[in-house]
C-alpha cells in the first residue's frame, strides 16, 4: 500500500523516477519496481526515498504522510498497535529528536531574549 501512495505522490508532484534514482544512487529500474509494488524495501530504505523526494520537491513528505495516515491509521493508538518493535523504535527516536530540537530552540530563544550568547554543540 505504501508503494501506491508513494507513486501517487511522486506523480502528483511531478518527481521523475530518473531524478530520484540519481538522488539516491540506484537504478531507474529499481525505482520503477518500488513504485509499482514489485519490490518492497526495508522501511529505513523506503524512508531514505521519501527524504530524497522531499529534497527534490519540498512538501513531498507532508503530502505522502497525509495519504498514508488518511488510509492506514485512524488514530495514534491504532498506529502504535499496528507497528512492530522496529517501527516503534524509529517512531520513538523521531519523537525524541523532535522534542530535543524544540528544547534547544526554546533555550536558544530564551538566551537571546536575556541577551546571552548560547552556542549549540553538534551531536
Amino acid at each position: 500500500m505504501l508503494n501506491k501512495y508513494f507513486k501517487e505522490t511522486m506523480d502528483h508532484l511531478g518527481i521523475q523516477g530518473a531524478a530520484l534514482a540519481e538522488a539516491v544512487g540506484c537504478s531507474r529500474t529499481n525505482i520503477s519496481q518500488i513504485r509499482n509494488g514489485r519490490v518492497n524495501p526495508p522501511i529505513d530504505k523506503f524512508w531514505d526515498l521519501v527524504e530524497a523526494c522531499e529534497s527534490l520537491c519540498p512538501g513531498f513528505r507532508r503530502e505522502f504522510g497525509i495519504k498514508v495516515s488518511g488510509s492506514l491509521f485512524v488514530d495514534a493508538d491504532t498506529a502504535v498497535s499496528s507497528a512492530d518493535s522496529q517501527d516503534l523504535s524509529k517512531i520513538l527516536f523521531a519523537i525524541a529528536n523532535k522534542l530535543e530540537k524544540e528544547r534547544l530552540t526554546s533555550e536558544n530563544t530564551d538566551a537571546r531574549s536575556n541577551g546571552e550568547n548560547l552556542t549549540l554543540k553538534a551531536g
